[in-house]
């Protein structure tokens, strides 16, 4: 069984990935690692790619994703709904999935993984991507599964997966940018967005 990891809005690639799967094995258990998708999201701004990141409670290392607790300190909800009104505000379909997504940003927030996986079952629900959704219990090796995603998906990686071609659709601002955050697919493709999922998968 393929293993993923658990993001925060996750990257169009990691979609692709899940597509022919009929449930999704969510590594739960990983020590968490810092400036990765686990608690970023990559969206397309005016004049640049922005990064929107969680802020998570200082706890020491070696910590499992599923014992990480968000800090809010500062208002990082609402500069991220900011930054996504001002992104996205004009694309086709954001009006349309705005009521999904808003809790998401004015509501409480304490468990980075209980909050990723809210997000995620969102998501699946609005690309009409049913999958059963099973925690790891404790860390295994890559070769306990059939393939290992976990690493798969790095914001400072300079590829794509060797599955992933990315299809080009039309984005809110001048000139294509590949695997952003699926946020960005939905918002700019709605009901076409799992037709542009399926036409990314290098075969």
């Amino acid at each position: 069984m393929k293993v993923f990891p658990i993001h925060y809005f996750p990257p169009i690639s990691w979609f692709v990935a899940a597509l022919a799967e009929d449930s999704l094995l969510l590594e739960a258990k990983q020590h968490y690692r810092k400036q990765q998708y686990t608690n970023r999201m990559r969206i397309k701004a005016s004049n640049r790619i922005m990064n929107l990141t969680i802020p998570i409670v200082r706890d020491g290392s070696n910590i499992p994703l599923d014992q990480k607790k968000i800090s809010n300190d500062l208002p990082w909800q609402k500069h991220h709904w900011k930054s996504i009104e001002c992104a996205y505000r004009a694309s086709p379909y954001f009006e349309f999935f705005e009521d999904q997504f808003v809790s998401f940003f004015t509501e409480p927030a304490d468990s980075l993984l209980d909050h990723n996986i809210a997000v995620l079952k969102t998501i699946l629900n609005i690309l009409g991507m049913e999958k059963e959704l099973t925690l790891t219990t404790s860390y295994q090796l890559p070769e306990a599964y059939t393939e290992d995603l976990r690493t798969s998906f790095d914001p400072k990686a300079t590829s794509f997966p060797q599955w992933f071609k990315p299809k080009a659709y039309t984005q809110v601002f001048e000139g294509f940018e590949a695997d952003l955050s699926i946020f960005d697919l939905i918002c700019n493709e709605g009901p076409n967005a799992r037709a542009i999922l399926r036409q990314s998968k290098h075969s």
